[in-house]
């Protein structure tokens, strides 16, 4: 048998074997791994006397792990004992020494250890402990293996959610802590009592430990069940004598090995040294473990704080490291209410007050740890240091480490609630200065939290301290609000950026995140501190707005002479040269503008009352500095845009100085009728308030004035009404003069809208008539659509399709394709193009124009009433506006008929017949996604230059056809929009839903709706997505698992830079475009089972839409198929939708099946469903290794559903029962006996959560959820979480193993 299984492994890793071969030898050897005889054979493969390779040693280790982890139970007493010995033998015997044995090998044997020393200690292996304290003192490699598996059973019993562990909870959370706490931890006192201190008297006589006064010392009720008096007790009189502790003895011990260590380096004994090394950092590695569980107390009890602040400055750089990470996972624990007394003793005072032996107070320490990483010997100059000194890659993992742990400090001791004065506290500051400008971004972001915490902190912002740091931290922020920081390119930004970022993209993403970041800090000072910020502001924005860029600060205009002249135009780049996103001039001003607009947001609540100098000092101030903005000339365009940004901060000053009111609205209406020279004659010459041909940069301007003013319009109604009669004869002037286009005119609208809608000064009947003559705008534009058949509801469905493409000029198109073959020019030439290279018939180019006007007069009033109602429906204001919901009446039945007739129009084209007769390049163009529906899918910034680069090589019939394309588009966003924003219900019977007529026609809607055929339309969507997911499943997934969180932060993040992104395959494209979809199916389920918030609600309220979701659940045809749409998508390999899915299906399941004997059984055919289609599905979910986020939910499911079932069985027959047994039954190993022995312990349990865990034990060798188990442990633990990660996850809420009792049934967290 020895010499087949070595003959098998070889074949597997030889790499001319053939794969038939390989995978025959694959399942032999897993074969093996179910018989009995494996633990021995893997003990004889794994010793090192054998003389194995190593990776037949490691197959060893595995047959063993395997024997106990799947089959233990199968073992006797005494055949387990035998298995316990072989382990003790190669711990003690079989591995080589500490510096030959390869870590995967020690790793393995360390795992297996932990294995049984879970099922068997401290019961069945009494004398555990004592086995490991010889372990550490026999040799360097058995000590390393003894730290290691210390190290190991901490994490599965403190830190996962490992499952044998979770059942034997008390049992080995009592046993730990005996055997790593000292006496005077565990509540011994001494005989006689002579020491005054917190450190170990190893001298006194100590009595035996008393369970209470331990729960007392670590500030805990007596009684707790997480601990267990029985084990106590019999473990203190097993381990009597040894009063140490392992956390006491390992501290003491890390300054012997050190002190050995400097004297074997400096003596040149290279290998004796490496193995201190080594043992130093597998203790600092078992320490920073037992640090995140163990109490307050015991880190008083044996120094560790001040300790471990001797060594950060030790010249190894692994042993800095592993000091460095001890500290990052002490600051970074949260501290529970019962450790309260202890926070100062353990952390702050060892820090910021009480020397060290060397002399130094711990924080200098932590400061010259900084400065050595940097290649400094002392602290001086360390600023410039940083910003010039290259250090290697290693050296840059201990410095970002250490700037975790010195921000994780601030963040949870210096800024806790309870701190009212810390001693050396501007020296800290200085040092989070240090940090806060270094050029690594990941490091620069690490102290951001902590100066948002200290400066909203209620006594330390206005300590000494905190104000004198503001100043040099205003600065620092202005400097970070900087794009041209976050996008910097120095090569030591890029150093370190090529060592953090897969690339410039993920770079910018992480910069902005930053800036973000800056620009809350540069908020709150100067809500600390108005006045001051204020002045120091303004002298920025007078050097600002007075200076001229040099040639330097702008971009070089070299290689854009090659564009026609047009496309010139459409750029705004002039001879003189413009400034681009790029620019440092715009990045520096862009940041001061937002800076401003920080400063001016607070000055209103902090005006100083009663000093009437004062204040009218600083109004006079604003305006002048308001003036100053207003005469800033420039003609360029991203200036402009910059500039608007600059007018509009003024606005939170209007309403304490209405003085500002006339300039400031008379600079926005001329940046909304704003064009640039090249463009005056293309707004004179036009009469029909579309300017296509405008360039993107004067659009933008106009847009981005005009919705300024509709935000005015809803926040300040009162102030403006005043000027009311003005606003309006302006807005309706421009209109008539054509200076402005159809969307900032509706902006306008919005305005004046927003001001009589939402006044307090108007009563109803004021409101009415000026609210009639703007609305009443947008709906004699509904009445022009009246002249249009699509519009017509009386045409059969049949002959709308043909209706439609007469109405988007389709038809046209198809027969004068002969017409539309040039390239080049945009469309404003195209009479003259076409009659020179084409002689195009005049009536070809009269219809083509007729049919792009009809298309624009048909979305024109659909755009104008979404933004209204928009504006108006939707908007949520305080109870200080009075919002007249009436004030809309009946419009909305008069939109509704349009609306319809354009949705039937939009369906009528879903026909594939309708395209047979057609090009195929109709068809293809119009179901082809443009640029911008890539860059919008994809969460990416826009180019415009990108954008219009991608139509020069476009042929006039795709012009046209994308032009239809686009309409389409808006067509099918107003169908969405129009009916939500006029249905939304509301406390003042808000929306067109509640009127009587328009609620009768939409559940008129709903009683027509035939169950059978909304069954089959699901179960069609059902099988499509079905068979996509399994294209893409089979071929294997291009796009990246997004499980890291700093990942989905990119496609999350509106970078507004201009920067330009880059692009992926169509590929991965389609791909997202699938996930996408996915997401909006599951999404929409999600929406029509939303439960309340309340959970006092009786059964019949359960949902927040309950006619919604009655409907979908009443009638099994629909139920079923929905169901079953549901539980396919738990499989899909998207892990987002998959655990909406699981969510949804626990709501369900937790509804409508029984919650206790008495309770009505609900609808048999769904106890079939979820205990058959349900639970396989999860079974599949666990299978797949992919969704091992997804597995703990959906473990958590299966057990909700059995959990259900049996109660119902004990009511009546149950099919879904015996199909869930059915099914485990089938599982691989499992079987009739082992499904019953299931079902009984099962029962057996109180809780849901140890019912959970019983599931979990006996899905344990489930393929993909046993991955997912040994997947879980390197994530969930601080260390292993990388720093991008840690920067964005929310905080950490446990604190502590025992801060809560663990007799929850766990049903109230299950459906968060």
């Amino acid at each position: 048998m020895e010499h087949e299984l070595i003959e098998a492994i070889n074949l597997i890793y030889n790499p001319t074997s053939h794969s038939d071969q390989r995978r025959a030898a694959t399942e032999f050897l897993e074969s093996i791994k179910s018989l009995k005889e494996a633990p021995f054979l893997g003990h004889k493969l794994a010793h090192k006397n054998n003389n194995q390779q190593d990776h037949i040693r490691h197959y060893g280790l595995s047959l063993l792990e395997n024997s106990v982890k799947f089959n233990w139970t199968k073992f006797s007493s005494e055949e387990a004992e035998k298995i316990k010995l072989l382990i003790q033998d190669l711990l003690n015997e079989g591995i080589k020494d500490i510096n030959e044995e390869k870590l995967f090998t020690k790793e393995k044997l360390v795992k297996v250890t932990v294995e049984v020393a879970k099922r068997m200690w401290p019961m069945q292996w009494p004398d555990f402990n004592y086995f490991l304290k010889c372990l550490y003192d026999q040799n360097p490699t058995t000590r390393e293996l003894s730290v290691l598996i210390l190290r190991s059973l901490y994490e599965d019993v403190f830190l996962y959610e490992d499952v044998v562990a979770q059942k034997r909870k008390s049992e080995l959370t009592t046993a730990l802590f005996v055997i790593s706490y000292s006496y005077r931890v565990l509540g011994a006192s001494t005989i006689p009592s002579t020491t005054v201190s917190l450190e170990l008297n190893h001298s006194a006589i100590y009595l035996t430990p008393n369970l209470d006064t331990f729960l007392s010392n670590a500030g805990l009720a007596p009684g707790t069940k997480l601990l267990n008096q029985n084990i106590f007790s019999n473990l203190i009189q097993t381990n009597a004598g040894d009063v140490e502790g392992w956390l006491s003895k390992w501290t003491s011990d890390l300054f012997i090995l050190h002190q050995n260590w400097c004297n074997e380096f400096n003596a040149g004994y290279g290998k004796s040294a490496e193995i201190s090394e080594l043992l130093i950092v597998s203790i600092l590695s078992a320490i920073s473990v037992a640090v995140h569980w163990a109490s307050l107390y015991a880190i008083i009890d044996t120094a560790i704080v001040p300790r471990l602040l001797d060594l950060i400055i030790s010249p190894s750089r692994k042993i800095r490291l592993g000091v460095t990470e001890v500290l990052f996972v002490l600051f970074s624990r949260p501290v529970s209410s019962n450790q309260e007394a202890y926070r100062y003793d353990a952390v702050l005072k060892p820090i910021f007050e009480v020397p060290l032996p060397s002399g130094n107070i711990g924080l200098e320490n932590l400061i010259l740890a900084w400065a050595k990483n940097h290649c400094l010997v002392v602290v001086d100059d360390i600023d410039r240091a940083e910003q010039n000194a290259k250090v290697s890659e290693d050296d840059y993992i201990v410095i970002k480490r250490l700037a975790q742990a010195i921000t994780a400090l601030g963040e949870n001791y210096v800024c806790h609630k309870t701190t009212k004065k810390i001693p050396n506290l501007i020296r800290f500051l200085e040092e989070m200065l240090v940090l806060s400008d270094h050029p690594s971004l990941i490091v620069a972001m690490q102290p951001t939290n902590f100066w948002t915490l200290i400066l909203r902190h209620e006594s330390l912002k206005v300590s000494e301290e905190v104000l004198a740091v503001m100043p040099p931290l205003l600065e620092l922020s202005a400097k970070k609000v900087s794009k041209s920081e976050a996008a910097s390119k120095s090569n030591l930004n890029s150093n370190y950026s090529n060592i953090d970022f897969d690339g410039h993209t993920e770079q910018l993403a992480f910069g902005m995140l930053i800036r973000q970041k800056y620009l809350e800090i540069c908020k709150l000072i100067a809500i600390n501190k108005p006045l001051d910020s204020y002045k120091w502001m303004l002298s920025r924005i007078e050097y600002r707005f007075g200076s001229i860029p040099n040639p330097e600060e702008l971009t070089n205009l070299t290689g854009r002479n090659n564009l026609n002249q047009y496309f010139f135009a459409y750029l705004t780049f002039s001879a003189d040269g413009l400034v681009t996103f790029d620019t440092p001039f715009y990045h520096h001003f862009e940041a001061d503008v937002n800076i401003m607009s920080i400063v001016l947001s607070v000055l209103p609540y902090v005006i100083p009352e009663g000093n009437t100098i004062l204040k009218a000092e600083l109004f006079n101030s604003v305006e002048l500095l308001l003036s100053k903005v207003i005469g800033f000339e420039s003609n360029d365009p991203l200036l402009i845009r910059t500039k608007i940004d600059a007018v509009t901060a003024f606005s939170v000053m209007i309403p304490y100085d209405l003085k500002m009111l006339s300039p400031f609205f008379a600079k926005l209406f001329e940046y909304v009728s704003f064009h640039q020279p090249f463009e005056k004659s293309l707004v004179t010459s036009s009469s029909s308030g579309w300017y296509p041909q405008l360039s993107i940069e004067t659009k933008i301007i106009r847009k981005k004035a005009a919705a300024f003013f509709a935000k005015m319009g809803s926040t300040m109604p009162n102030i403006l009404i005043k000027i009311y009669d003005d606003l309006s004869r302006t807005v309706f002037e421009l209109v008539e003069k054509d200076l402005i286009n159809y969307q900032e005119q509706n902006f306008l609208m919005e305005c004046l809208l927003a001001i009589i809608y939402f006044n307090t000064a108007l009563s109803y009947e004021e409101k009415i008539a000026p609210f009639q003559a703007i609305v009443n705008v947008t709906m004699r534009s509904f009445e022009i659509l009246n002249n249009f058949q699509i519009f017509d509801l009386r045409i059969p469905d049949e002959n709308l399709g043909n209706v439609m493409q007469e109405f988007l000029g389709i038809d046209f198109l198809a027969k004068n394709c002969n017409y539309f073959t040039l390239c080049g020019c945009d469309s404003i030439f195209l009479g003259d193009a076409l009659n020179e290279k084409e002689k195009c018939s005049p009536l070809v180019l009269e219809s083509l124009n007729r049919t792009k006007a009809t298309r624009f007069q048909c979305s024109k009033p659909f755009f104008s009433i979404s933004q209204l109602t928009t504006r108006t429906l939707q908007v949520k204001k305080s109870e200080d506006f009075n919002a007249d919901h009436e004030l809309w009446g009946d419009y909305a039945l008069r939109v509704v008929p349009y609306l319809i007739g354009i949705i039937r129009g939009l369906h009528s084209l879903a026909d594939p017949a309708k395209w047979e007769s057609l090009p195929p390049l109709f068809y293809n163009t119009l179901t082809s996604v443009t640029y911008m529906e890539r860059m919008l899918i994809l969460g990416r910034t826009i180019d415009p230059t990108e954008n219009e680069i991608s139509k020069l090589n476009e042929t006039y019939l795709e012009k046209e056809l994308k032009g239809i394309k686009e309409f389409l588009n808006h067509a099918r966003d107003h169908s969405q929009i129009l009916p939500h924003g006029i249905s939304t219900k509301s406390n003042y019977s808000r929306h067109f839903w509640l009127c009587s007529s328009y609620r009768k026609q939409a559940l008129d809607i709903f009683t027509k709706l035939n169950s059978k055929t909304v069954g089959v339309k699901l179960s069609g969507g059902l099988v499509k997505l079905d068979s996509e997911w399994k294209i893409l499943m089979d071929k294997g997934s291009a796009l990246d698992k997004k499980g890291d969180e700093f990942e989905s932060l990119i496609d999350e993040m509106n970078y507004l830079g201009g920067d330009k992104m880059e692009d992926i395959s169509d590929e991965i494209f389609a791909e997202k475009v699938l996930r996408n979809l996915t997401r909006s199916v599951v999404n929409f389920f999600s929406l029509i089972f939303d439960v309340k918030k309340s959970t006092g609600e009786p059964p019949d309220n359960y949902f927040q839409h309950k006619e919604l979701a009655e409907f979908f659940l009443k009638s099994v045809a629909i139920a079923s198929p929905l169901m079953t749409f549901l539980f396919h998508i738990l499989v899909y390999q998207d892990s987002t939708s998959s655990r909406k899915s699981v969510n949804i299906c626990t709501h369900l399941v937790n509804l409508i099946m029984p919650s206790d004997e008495n309770s009505n059984c609900g609808f048999n055919p769904y106890h079939i469903l979820f205990g058959q289609d349900l639970v396989v599905s999860a079974l599949d979910c666990l299978r797949d290794p992919y969704h091992q986020e997804v597995h703990f939910e959906a473990v958590n499911l299966i057990g909700l559903i059995y959990s259900k079932l049996l109660i119902v069985g004990k009511i009546e027959t149950n099919d879904g029962l015996e199909r869930i047994r059915e099914i485990f039954s089938g599982l691989p190993g499992k079987g009739i006996q082992a499904t019953v022995k299931f079902e009984n312990e099962f029962v057996s349990r109180e809780t849901f959560k140890e019912q959970v865990m019983v599931l979990r034990e006996f899905l344990a060798d489930v393929k993909g959820l046993s991955v997912s188990q040994r997947g879980r442990k390197p994530t969930s633990f601080l260390l292993n979480i990388s720093e991008k990660n840690l920067l964005v996850r929310p905080k950490i809420v446990k604190s502590n193993v025992l801060d809560e009792e663990d007799n929850s049934d766990m049903m109230e967290n299950l459906f968060k």
